[in-house]
């Protein structure tokens, strides 16, 4: 026989009661294939036989998890816990009682397929994690780490080099622009313009900097790099902009947005491979 503790997609809620860290949406599935059975355990504070399909219901942590441990039936049936990614996160942050007993008493596995992106001190982290995994397996994106650096003020080889500020706000507002036109609007702005002569986009206000798209080897409808020039140097500053085949074009679209307007600060973003929040 097997048990699963399952937590809802919705987030747990802090609270004030005496040796409770938070209230989380659980429910528990019992299975035993012998005997053909599948059911959902009735839980200690049910009052009405209604109440039994109503699914996920708030209940006390680690209390809840200390009354599944203790049941008569744990030795023959250890506890597994199928728990969204972001719920994980926030009982890691949040309710760190609540997640050390259950990563010491039960077995934690992914509930869902989701992708984390999380810029935490201007570091940029890209895990996949798969349906009923352990673990998760860190991504790379240069596409989203251009964005990550774009938006701590930051334009990759050339902050680091020219020393005029006005220059590099200029690129960076460029190279943001074009990034968001070509991935999330499909349109320029108004103040982003693009010239034939040279294949370059430029600013309308600014023609000091220009950018030019170089197509990728592998996928020759999307820029492998970016050719940022300056009118004051000669070589060309590239700029990676490889989406990388591991991570879904709907997640990366779902995730540029999110990271170009962060605005430097520390953040998280779940997706599921549709790019949309899980749920």
């Amino acid at each position: 026989m097997k048990r699963t503790l399952e937590f809802s997609h919705q987030l747990p809620r802090r609270t004030e009661r005496p040796g409770v860290e938070c209230l989380a949406r659980t429910t528990v599935r019992i299975e035993d294939p012998e005997r053909r059975l599948a059911a959902r355990q009735a839980l200690p504070n049910l009052q009405l036989l209604g109440q039994a399909t109503e699914g996920f219901r708030a209940e006390p942590f680690p209390l809840r998890l200390e009354q599944l441990l203790a049941e008569p039936s744990a030795e023959d049936a250890p506890l597994e816990v199928s728990i969204p990614a972001q719920v994980q996160s926030w009982l890691e942050r949040r309710a760190p009682v609540t997640w050390n007993r259950l990563c010491s008493s039960a077995h934690v596995l992914q509930r869902g397929e989701a992708f984390r992106i999380a810029r935490t001190g201007g570091v940029l982290e890209i895990d996949y994690r798969p349906e009923g995994a352990s673990n998760s397996r860190r991504l790379r994106c240069p596409l989203l780490e251009l964005a990550s650096a774009l938006s701590g003020g930051v334009v990759p080889g050339l902050s680091s080099t020219v020393k005029r500020k006005d220059l590099i706000q200029e690129a960076e507002l460029l190279v943001r622009e074009v990034l968001r036109s070509r991935w999330v609007t499909r349109r320029l702005p108004p103040g982003i313009a693009w010239g034939p002569e040279d294949g370059a986009f430029y600013l309308r206000h600014s023609a000091g900097v220009r950018l030019r798209e170089v197509p990728s080897e592998r996928q020759p409808e999307l820029p492998g790099a970016l050719l940022l020039d300056l009118d004051e140097h000669v070589q060309a500053f590239e700029l990676n902009v490889d989406p990388h085949d591991e991570l879904p074009l709907d997640v990366l679209r779902g995730a540029l947005p999110w990271l170009l307007d962060l605005g430097g600060d520390d953040g998280e973003l779940f997706l599921d491979p549709s790019g949309r929040a899980p749920r």
